[in-house]
């Protein structure tokens, strides 16, 4: 909007009072587009004319590129990536493989017959240029997936500077009570999160309390939680589930953030919304992966450095096929039925990372722990210290003012698109392996799509 660009949303998703509401209120016209829908989608397209679309994330690549491609060839076609999905796929196979250490997971790097990682690195090389959210995943496409830096460019989230409440007017240590955890339980990382929280880590942090704040509660936010909410209420043991969050500006309430995340990838918005609130953030290495500078460089090093598969630390095996997937849980079998994993684990490259010497210091909270009885310390210390809750608050806020307003990525990001735009057609007659994958052979998603469409309309497909 800043460049006097219009902005239609294209989604396939039905769209609901919320989503009407979100668009309004940032004057973006929406429509919904749906996949296997050639003649449609290329029409609107057509209407559209755009000089440029964006893709979010890589299977909507996939579903509407070609169609994108026949309707507007000279619209710059940008994959806004949100993370590397192969990467956070990977290190899912890792926990539910049995590697109970996050840093452990952390070490994991798909090898290049990962099937998410093809798609996604197709898709990334169709496209004329593709958004990374943090320097390591940035590192890690160019060096070990020989993505051309060309093609990449890093844009963090953004978060406008007038908009941040001061933090002296926000309430302070003694105003504020209790942990909060906020996410999408549909998504992956997150449900993985809460099950070990609820199961296992919240009846740690309890006892490493002092006895003066046994009162504290564990309150659980979040979208989609549909069957879950049964066993996150457990109110006898203090947590507490509240549904929907419908204003981050709750999190002001509340003295310490948890987010035990296991694995996942790229830049975790929840610890930048916390650190909009003045509330630290509690988490694991991987939940600050993107916003701390020394553990980004140990990762993006190591994603270099492959070295013989290790075994994992659990034990226990597993049988693929008619598969029971382990649960990681100490103590609370009920929460594991809930989040079975059951993606069947490749061969995967375990790295030579090394954390240990990374400097904790000028971040928004704790971040190293690895593992239950480590996640608990940290929390006891951040909930009961004030002078390190305070520390950690401005903290957090100078990371979010310099690394993730507009004015630390805008320039570089606009020199990008304007540098691309005006070379496009240069580009793409130099980009020998994205247009290859343009070629009849290579494009199974788009005619996968075709056939689709034909069978729905009623239509069988020549065999």
């Amino acid at each position: 909007r800043g460049r006097g660009m219009r902005c239609p949303v294209g989604c396939a998703a039905k769209p609901d009072a919320r989503s009407r509401h979100v668009l309004k209120a940032v004057d973006v016209d929406g429509a919904r587009i749906l996949p296997n829908r050639s003649e449609r989608n290329r029409t609107m397209v057509e209407e559209w004319a755009p000089d440029v679309v964006v893709f979010d994330r890589y299977y909507a690549e996939e579903a509407w590129s070609h169609d994108v491609r026949m309707a507007a060839p000279g619209a710059m076609r940008i994959l806004d990536t949100q993370d590397i999905h192969g990467l956070r796929a990977n290190r899912q196979r890792m926990v539910a493989e049995g590697y109970t250490d996050v840093e452990d997971v952390l070490r994991a790097r798909p090898n290049a017959q990962d099937a998410i990682m093809q798609r996604e690195l197709a898709a990334i090389m169709r496209s004329d240029l593709t958004v990374v959210v943090s320097k390591a995943e940035k590192r890690f496409l160019e060096r070990s997936c020989n993505v051309p830096r060309e093609k990449l460019i890093t844009a963090p989230f953004f978060r406008a500077h007038d908009r941040l409440p001061p933090l002296e007017n926000l309430p302070n240590y003694r105003e504020r009570r209790h942990f909060v955890a906020i996410g999408n339980w549909d998504h992956a990382p997150n449900a993985d999160a809460a099950a070990w929280l609820v199961g296992t880590l919240w009846r740690r942090v309890r006892a490493a309390l002092p006895s003066a704040m046994a009162d504290a509660e564990l309150h659980l936010y979040g979208a989609r939680a549909r069957g879950k909410a049964s066993w996150l209420d457990e109110p006898r043991d203090g947590v507490r589930f509240k549904g929907y969050m419908e204003s981050l500006e709750q999190l002001k309430n509340y003295r310490v953030m948890l987010s035990p995340l296991r694995f996942g990838a790229g830049v975790k918005g929840k610890v930048l919304d916390a650190w909009a609130y003045g509330l630290p953030v509690v988490t694991t290495p991987i939940g600050a992966e993107g916003t701390c500078q020394d553990l980004d460089h140990a990762i993006a090093d190591a994603l270099e450095r492959p070295v013989p598969t290790a075994s994992p630390t659990s034990t226990s095996t597993t049988t693929i096929g008619s598969r029971t997937p382990r649960s990681n849980f100490d103590d609370n079998a009920r929460t594991t039925k809930h989040f079975q994993n059951q993606i069947v684990p490749l061969d995967t490259a375990m790295l030579d990372l090394n954390i240990a010497d990374a400097k904790t210091e000028g971040w928004g909270g704790l971040w190293k722990a690895s593992c239950a009885s480590e996640l608990a310390r940290d929390a006891a210390a951040l909930y009961s210290n004030p002078s390190l809750w305070t520390t950690t608050v401005a903290q957090g806020r100078h990371i979010l003012e310099e690394e993730f307003s507009p004015r630390a990525s805008q320039v570089a990001l606009d020199t990008v698109l304007d540098t691309a735009m005006v070379s496009l057609e240069r580009r793409r007659r130099h980009d020998y392996l994205g247009q290859m994958l343009w070629g009849q052979q290579y494009r199974a998603t788009e005619y996968f799509s075709r056939w689709i469409e034909l069978k729905e309309a009623g239509n069988q497909p020549p065999v």
